[in-house]
């Protein structure tokens, strides 16, 4: 049984396909999702193992900006504190660049953005995409902040 990838574009647990066009249904047949690491058969135990390896696998400074962002989500969204929403997310973005993770997972914070009700998902979206729209935030940024006035020299 072959997916149609270009009506579907989600894997099994939700999240958007990467471009891989070749993944089946038969490949998957319970195990691991190429795309987010979801397994069906994965029990409680295994996705705890599971997440607390990728967690540790991270480096310190990541550590400790994506707990306290774990722990501001957690608080703010009872949905999200189920520990297979956790595993998904840092399987998201276990191949992302450290300094992505990190400005990002601050700029959450610093926007309190999980008061608003955007959890894991919204996160993980947002570094996972980053790169994809840089160049229409420094746009925007710039039409927000202005741009420095040119310097004219003073004719004598």
């Amino acid at each position: 049984m072959k997916l149609d990838l270009e009506t579907t574009k989600k894997c099994f647990s939700g999240y958007p396909m990467k471009n891989n066009k070749n993944w089946t249904a038969s490949v998957y047949n319970g195990s691991v999702c190429p795309n987010c690491g979801y397994s069906k058969n994965m029990n409680l135990t295994a996705m705890t193992n599971k997440t607390t390896e990728l967690f540790n696998a991270l480096p310190n400074r990541i550590k400790d900006i994506v707990k306290r962002a774990s722990l501001s989500i957690q608080e703010a969204l009872p949905s999200d504190r189920d520990i297979s929403v956790k595993y998904k997310f840092l399987s998201r973005i276990k191949d992302c660049e450290e300094e992505v993770i990190y400005k990002q997972t601050y700029s959450f914070l610093q926007s309190k953005q999980h008061e608003s009700g955007k959890g894991f998902l919204y996160l993980a979206a947002m570094i996972t995409n980053y790169g994809k729209n840089i160049d229409k935030l420094k746009k925007n940024e710039r039409l927000k902040r202005g741009a420095t006035p040119p310097v004219k020299s003073i004719g004598e």
